[in-house]
This record gives C-alpha cells, sequence and structure tokens, in this order.
C-alpha cells in the first residue's frame, strides 16, 4: 500500500482528477474489486475504480462528485473519462511511466510516451520533435504508428515558424484539431498524408517549449477535453525528465566534441601548411560524426575564390574558381563574414549549383587577423543534414582552421621568400634545388631537353669599383629584369651569386638557347654599354643526368668562354 499512495501523492494524476469541478474527493481505500461501482449519498456519487498493480492486491480509487446541477447520467459520463484515465495509469501504464521516469535515454522515454499515448487517445500515428536550443530547428525527430514496437528516427526540416508547429511554441498549450480539412494554416504534407484529427503536446521546462508530440488519426475523432488534461498534467513530469536527459546528453555530447577538436588541433599543428592531405585527414575524423559528403577550404585570389584544399569534390581545384561578388553560398559568407546554412539548397537563392548529389551545405568564414581569409565549405546528399550541434562543431573547426591558414601563410610567405632573391626578385639557389626535380621528370616524360645556361657580368667588378655598390645593385636589378623580359613564362632564372646568374630552358634547342642569349646581350648593351657578359651551357640529359654534375659543366664551360675572351682583350 505505501509505494501505490506514494504514486497517489507525488504524481500530478490525481491533481489533474482533482481540477474536475464535479469533484469533490478523492482517495485510495481498502476494497477488492475487479469492476467499477458506485453508491449515491444524500447529493454526492461516489464512483468506485479499481486499480491493481504489483504493488497493491486490492485497493479502489474512490472518486466522490457532487450531484449539484448535474444528472446522474452526466455524472457517470464523466466518472468513465476518468476512469479510462485511471485504467491507463494504474494497471496498464503504470509500469510504462515509472518506465520513462527511470529511462536511461531519450529514445526510451520517447518511446513509452508516444506508445502510451496512442493507446491513451485511441490514435493512429504519432510523432515526436526534439527542439534546439534555439527553438528554429529540429534537432531530432521520431515517428512509430500504434501497433509498431519499435521507434523510428527521421531528418525532419519542418518549419517551426509557421502552422501548427508555431502555435503550440507560442501557446505552450495542447492544440487539437479535430478535422484538419477545416484548418487553414497547416502543413500540406499533413494533407497528404490523409490526416485528420491531430493533438499536439508542448514539453514544456522553465516556460520554454523543449519538444512537441503530435498524435493524428485517419479518422474524426472525438476528443474529450479532460482526457487532454490529464495528459498534458503527465507531460510536465515527462518533460521535466527529458530535460535532465537532455543535459546529460548534451555533457556528453560537449565532451565529445572536445575530443574530436583535440584531434583535429593535433592533426593541425603537425602540419605546417594546410594542404589537400591535411583536409582528408579533418573529414575522416568529422566523418564519422557528421554525415559529409565533401570540404573544401577556399581562399581569395584577385576577385575569385580558389580552392586551396578539398575532399570529396570532382572538380580541378586549379581550374574552378568563384567569384567573389557573384553568386553562391561561399562568396556570401566570405563578403559578410557570417556563417550560412542551406538545409535544403534546392530551395536555396544564393546556391551556385554545380553537383546534383548535394543537399545541405554550411559555410564559415575563416578569420586573421579580425580579417576573413577564406571559407570552410561542408556538404552533404541528405536534406537538413546538419543540426545545431554539428554546425556549432564545425564552427569550432573552423576556428582551428584559422588558426591553422594563419600559420600556414606565415609558412609559406617565409617559404617563397627563401626561395627569392632579395635584390633582383629572381630565385636563388635553394629555389633551384627544389624546382629541378620536378623539371627532370617533364623533360623525361616529353622526351625532350633541357638547356642550363650560366652566365657572369664582365666588366661588373670595374664598374662597381667606380660607380660604387649602390650603382652596382642597380645594375644588377637591371640585368635580372633583362633575364626575365629575355626568356618564357617557365622558363626560371636564378641569381647564382655575386655576378653570376642560372637560366634553366626546359624543351629547348641550342640555336634557340643563342637567340635568348642574343635578346639578353641586346638588352644589356642598350642599357650599359661598357658591360658584357659570358657564359656557359649543358644540356640535360645528354651532358648530364644530375643537378650538381649539369652545373659543374656549365661552370667549366663558362670559364672556358670566359678565359677565350680574356685573351682576345690582351691581344
Amino acid at each position: 500500500m505505501k509505494e501505490y499512495r506514494e504514486f497517489i501523492h507525488f504524481d500530478p494524476i490525481l491533481k489533474a482528477i482533482r481540477r474536475v469541478k464535479e469533484v469533490i474527493d478523492l482517495k485510495v481505500v481498502h476494497r477488492p474489486l475487479n469492476y467499477v461501482s458506485w453508491q449515491i449519498k444524500e447529493d454526492r456519487l461516489d464512483v468506485y475504480l479499481p486499480v491493481t498493480d504489483r504493488y497493491l492486491e486490492r485497493a479502489a480509487l474512490r472518486v466522490s462528485f457532487s450531484l449539484k446541477h448535474k444528472t446522474i447520467r452526466e455524472i457517470k459520463n464523466i466518472a468513465s473519462v476518468i476512469w479510462r484515465f485511471v485504467f491507463y495509469y494504474s494497471v496498464f501504464p503504470y509500469e510504462m511511466i515509472k518506465t520513462m521516469m527511470s529511462s536511461n535515454s531519450v529514445e526510451d522515454l520517447v518511446f513509452y510516451l508516444m506508445k502510451s499515448t496512442l493507446f491513451y487517445l485511441n490514435m493512429d500515428e504519432a510523432s515526436f520533435l526534439l527542439l534546439a536550443e534555439n527553438q528554429k530547428s529540429v534537432e531530432r525527430a521520431f515517428t512509430m504508428t500504434k501497433d509498431a514496437t519499435t521507434l523510428t528516427e527521421y531528418r525532419s526540416s519542418a518549419r517551426l515558424d509557421r502552422g501548427l508547429s508555431r502555435r503550440v511554441i507560442e501557446e505552450k498549450e495542447p492544440v487539437v484539431i479535430k478535422d484538419i480539412y477545416f484548418e487553414e494554416d497547416i502543413n500540406p504534407k499533413i494533407v497528404e498524408k490523409a490526416r485528420r484529427s491531430i493533438v499536439a503536446y508542448p514539453l514544456v521546462y522553465e516556460n520554454s517549449v523543449i519538444a512537441i508530440l503530435y498524435v493524428n488519426s485517419k479518422k474524426v475523432r472525438e476528443i474529450d477535453e479532460r482526457l487532454i488534461l490529464f495528459l498534458k498534467d503527465t507531460l510536465e513530469v515527462v518533460g521535466v525528465q527529458l530535460y535532465r536527459m537532455l543535459l546529460n546528453e548534451r555533457y556528453k555530447d560537449t565532451i565529445e566534441k572536445l575530443s574530436i577538436l583535440n584531434k583535429i588541433s593535433s592533426v593541425v599543428v603537425k602540419k605546417e601548411k594546410v594542404d589537400d592531405a591535411t583536409v582528408g585527414e579533418i573529414l575522416s575524423m568529422l566523418k564519422k560524426h557528421l554525415n559529409l559528403l565533401q570540404i573544401a577550404i577556399l581562399v581569395p585570389e584577385g576577385d575569385k575564390l580558389v580552392v586551396k584544399a578539398e575532399h570529396g569534390y570532382s572538380i580541378d581545384k586549379k581550374k574552378f574558381s568563384l567569384n567573389i561578388f557573384g553568386k553562391g553560398i561561399t562568396p556570401y559568407v566570405f563578403i559578410t563574414g557570417e556563417k550560412y546554412y542551406a538545409p535544403d539548397v534546392r530551395f536555396d537563392d544564393k546556391y551556385f549549383f554545380y553537383d546534383k548529389r548535394v543537399r545541405s551545405e554550411a559555410a564559415f568564414p575563416l578569420y586573421r587577423g579580425g580579417r576573413v581569409v577564406g571559407v570552410l565549405n561542408v556538404t552533404s546528399d541528405r536534406i537538413n543534414a546538419f543540426t545545431e550541434k554539428d554546425l556549432s562543431l564545425l564552427e569550432s573547426v573552423a576556428d582551428i582552421i584559422s588558426l591553422a591558414l594563419v600559420r600556414s601563410f606565415s609558412f609559406e610567405k617565409y617559404e617563397k621568400d627563401s626561395r627569392l632573391d632579395p635584390l633582383t626578385g629572381l630565385k636563388n639557389r635553394r629555389a633551384l634545388e627544389y624546382e629541378v626535380p620536378s623539371i627532370f621528370r617533364d623533360v623525361k616524360y616529353t622526351s625532350t631537353t633541357c638547356a642550363f645556361v650560366l652566365i657572369d657580368l664582365d666588366g661588373f667588378k670595374k664598374y662597381n669599383d667606380t660607380y660604387g655598390h649602390a650603382k652596382g645593385d642597380e645594375v644588377l636589378k637591371k640585368f635580372g629584369k633583362i633575364i626575365l623580359d629575355s626568356i618564357r613564362g617557365y622558363d626560371i632564372a636564378i641569381r647564382y651569386g655575386g655576378d653570376e646568374f642560372l637560366i634553366v630552358l626546359p624543351g629547348i634547342q641550342l640555336k634557340t638557347v643563342d637567340l635568348v642569349l642574343t635578346r639578353i646581350r641586346d638588352g644589356i648593351k642598350r642599357t650599359y654599354p661598357e658591360l658584357d657578359f659570358s657564359y656557359g651551357i649543358a644540356f640535360y640529359p645528354e651532358d648530364a643526368t644530375s643537378l650538381k654534375e649539369l652545373l659543374e659543366l656549365a661552370d667549366a664551360a663558362l670559364y672556358k668562354n670566359k678565359k677565350k675572351k680574356n685573351i682576345k682583350r690582351s691581344l
């Protein structure tokens, strides 16, 4: 008896029964009953409702009604509603309520809630929307039919700012629609499913709707208002339990999020720059937690956004670009500096169509020193693929990538600067060592040759001693420009050291090398008539197959030509 009395005392069920104005007394009594009975005592009617469970073998709930202004038939109708309610909560669903209140997961609680509500209201189907914290989107959604034994989770793109959902959120009260055919503001999908009667219950915690329970029927149902009232009170308790569970799950999600971010940070920290391999590792980690199809980092280059690194796209990133001021979610985020999420790109006017598989897209600005320097873009092949939790995680990933980009840009600038001669702006010997392997591969693949031309300015020392080092530096700068103006765009000009320069000419013949040298000589003579140069040439792969040997051969040829010039001058 004790456990049942505690159940009676603390549960809002009896509180709901007491709200019925005709009820004047409510009490659990020792009375062995297997059926409903009643007694008339002066101006009141006592109805005895059998309640049995494993804690209480014989007992009855006595509900006393006032007969003032009511007929016995009317009171019996009221009593029958209460009996259905009590039977629901005391005989079969008592164990179910206990299970709900002791559930360890949101799924279990939702299952028992939907199952019992369908039974209680005699409806055909139920759905449950768990709202995001901002009440603007659905975090999780579940559905089940009356006869189902399992819960089905699905992705919901339900709009919460209109229709039945808006009413429930604004009013924070149950909404009953007897026949949707007579409702104006209703979701067309409900009509398509041939639903007729709908009851929507908000689950509220501290004046905020945290979830909405919908139950519906294919036929028009007469639903007693008292049943709605009773269930509302019960859902208040369930709402508190649900909120506690959500807090626990969000705590676990936070720990999981920190774990993911820590792993991503460790990957980024180990990399000197953000490239396809880095993005691929990040995607593989995120794919375990998010339904990602593609991920890319885009950075500005002139008036275009180009792909710096990507994974999952079927594009040539060297050719692909987006106009910064053109159409597209990525340009919009770059210009505004605000994140953007399109749950269904087919109905988003900012989306720039190029991939039929994409359904959801999210983009996040990447900052460097308070300025947008790029965009992190992710897509999914599912509608409304990203929850608020997912977007929060991706936003944190964007912050990590922003820091990585700052370091990457700094590293690339350092790397670029370290390969340039600061005086002439030409490449230096370090750049030569970096680029020659790829040149060798290309030449070998095309079965051509590559000329290495070593040039030394004649008369430069005398000029430098006569006019000073500042004028000498000016000569070196202009000579470097003359060389660049005389060669092709893919040829390489290098300041080898002092007044020595190296030109690397892939896919060229000896007679063409002579034409290049003639252009260079004409240029230096026009600017500095007193200066000239000597040169030495070595060809890959005819003369040698290693850089060291080629430079030694070119240097030897240069020395030989310079010696010939000196002999002529002495004569």
